[in-house]
């Protein structure tokens, strides 16, 4: 008995977790998108681009991480407004209350500790995908080479690979 419930408690966690980070790389994946649609639109000047960039991500992500979670999880059949009570029936939860709040709360609290975290993740996987290449553009890669020169053509192409962090 004991073994089937830890089994199922495993499995749920594992579901949770899944979740959680889907979430969070299903946003960082709008925000290239929404960065790619208002890099088309040619603003002006660079400092409006940032302002609707900024905007568009919020909204987004606001709607992604925050909306979409409230409406999955709210039995709206009582609510009077015919639209809704039809269409938003999925959930248990009528109202806000300690068990909304075990419930959703604990997920929407979960996806916020993970979002702290992932800008450190996101900047490592970049750093090392940098470092990376500058590795195998001086081949440290082979056979202990204390050589540490670039084997790039241009200077177009060292750039490329050397600035930045």
């Amino acid at each position: 008995m004991c073994q089937s419930q830890m089994s199922v408690l495993s499995n749920v966690q594992l579901i949770q977790l899944i979740s959680d980070w889907s979430v969070i790389v299903i946003n960082y994946l709008l925000r290239y998108v929404v960065i790619l649609i208002v890099r088309s639109i040619n603003y002006k000047t660079f400092t409006i681009e940032s302002s609707k960039t900024m905007i568009a991500i919020f909204l987004i992500q606001f709607i992604n991480t925050g909306i979409i979670l409230l409406f999955i999880n709210a039995d709206l059949s009582r609510s009077g407004i015919p639209v809704l009570d039809k269409i938003l029936v999925l959930g248990h939860h009528t109202d806000f209350t300690v068990y909304w709040y075990r419930d959703v709360g604990k997920i929407i609290t979960s996806l916020m500790i993970k979002n702290i975290s992932w800008p450190i993740i996101e900047f490592s996987m970049w750093y090392a995908i940098r470092v990376a290449k500058r590795l195998w553009d001086q081949r440290w890669f082979r056979c202990c080479n204390k050589e540490r020169r670039t084997k790039t053509k241009t200077i177009q192409a060292y750039v490329e690979i050397y600035s930045g962090p």
